[in-house]
């Protein structure tokens, strides 16, 4: 071993194997609680830091057999994890928290948050990380938790939730069915924050099925209520389908208006989700109204900020295959080729990438006169 200041380390990470195994199951205890117990001193600083901090920390309360300590850390990890862009991560910590709700006393008082409010963050973790069919699991299970007397409110928003990860998996039937499960469970009065999010989100997978007029209605009325009741993340996301609605009905300028503010709004309140949304309607809105040049550098844009906030496996997938099929419309064949290459080559293949995914041969130099004729839905 090696001593730096205030630091020891090992070699070879082989050396650090070597050691971890040869120590007695007690030594092991000792060690990993004594580790536990000078980070937990040391604080978490913020950010990818605190990330981080809180990630270690579990792990070796977890090692310590410190249920309870483990369990703390893993709900903070999952938070600062989540903040951080780190989806994967954040995933992984809330399921160890999931794991771990049934061996704690008072796991909500230590949580802050219930089961099924977990459940949902970790859903959100995994979709944005890529794994829809986990989000889906992950969805019907805090919609079963919920229970047959549940506050109706609650169970209408999980169903609309529930109804976005069927969709994003590619079961547009079962997407469909839970939205309209949800508009007929949630309470038309008095306006609420979950309703106007039931709302937007079925004016969403009508924009998606084509069905323009019914989600221009519906999605003006989620407007409306989010902002009646100060809802300001539901009024983003209902913007950023009624900006598209507004866009294919011939209002370009008023459609770019709302879809600009829709992103504003994601960024105000850090929501990776409608970020990714509002990139790729906004470039699809200007593809619509015939500024395909436009379209395109949106598009750019939407891939780096995808990147930047740890969704290339979904948004910067999927705002990518429009941009091949914008730069194929310019005749930029190279920059077609780059993306299509991009994303085809270094993305695995899950279900709404081959739903959404630009055509591997609509871009090559051997192919342009060929189309794939496939556009993202919003």
């Amino acid at each position: 071993m090696a001593a730096a200041t205030a630091t020891t380390a090992f070699r070879h990470a082989l050396l650090q194997e070597a050691a971890y195994d040869d120590l007695l199951p007690g030594e092991r205890l000792a060690l990993h609680l004594a580790f536990a117990q000078a980070l937990a001193e040391r604080g978490p600083g913020s950010g990818a830091m605190a990330a981080g901090h809180w990630a270690e920390l579990a792990y070796h309360w977890l090692a310590a057999r410190d249920d309870r300590r483990a369990f703390d850390a893993s709900i903070r990890a999952g938070e600062a994890a989540a903040r951080a862009f780190a989806f994967a991560d954040a995933r992984r910590h809330d399921e160890r928290a999931l794991e771990l709700w049934s061996r704690v006393d008072g796991p909500e008082e230590l949580a802050g948050i219930d089961r099924v409010e977990l459940l949902d963050r970790a859903a959100v973790a995994a979709w944005l990380a890529g794994d829809t069919r986990r989000a889906v699991a992950l969805r019907r299970e805090a919609v079963a938790a919920l229970g047959p007397d549940a506050d109706p409110i609650r169970v209408g928003d999980m169903m609309e939730r529930l109804g976005r990860a069927l969709w994003v998996n590619a079961e547009t039937e079962a997407a469909l069915e839970a939205h309209e499960a949800a508009v007929r469970i949630m309470p038309p009065e008095p306006p609420t924050a979950e309703l106007a999010r039931v709302l937007s989100g079925y004016g969403q997978i009508l924009m998606l099925l084509d069905r323009w007029s019914e989600s221009t209605i519906l999605c003006k009325q989620a407007v409306d209520i989010a902002r009646d009741v100060g809802a300001r993340q539901v009024e983003g996301h209902a913007l950023n389908t009624y900006g598209l609605d507004l866009a294919v009905g011939g209002r370009c300028e008023e459609g770019f208006a709302e879809l600009e503010a829709a992103l504003a709004i994601a960024r105000e309140v850090a929501n990776a989700d409608d970020i990714g949304r509002a990139y790729n309607n906004l470039a699809e809105a200007r593809r619509v109204c015939g500024d395909i040049r436009g379209g395109l550098e949106v598009a750019r844009e939407g891939v780096r900020a995808a990147e930047e906030t740890g969704m290339a496996r979904t948004y910067g997938t999927f705002i990518g295959a429009n941009g091949v099929s914008y730069a194929f419309d310019l005749g930029l064949w190279e920059e077609a080729d780059g993306i299509a290459e991009a994303y085809i080559s270094t993305q695995p293949v899950s279900r709404p990438q081959r739903r959404y995914r630009p055509d591997p041969v609509a871009a090559t130099p051997g192919r342009r006169g060929r189309r794939s004729g496939r556009r993202i839905p919003r």
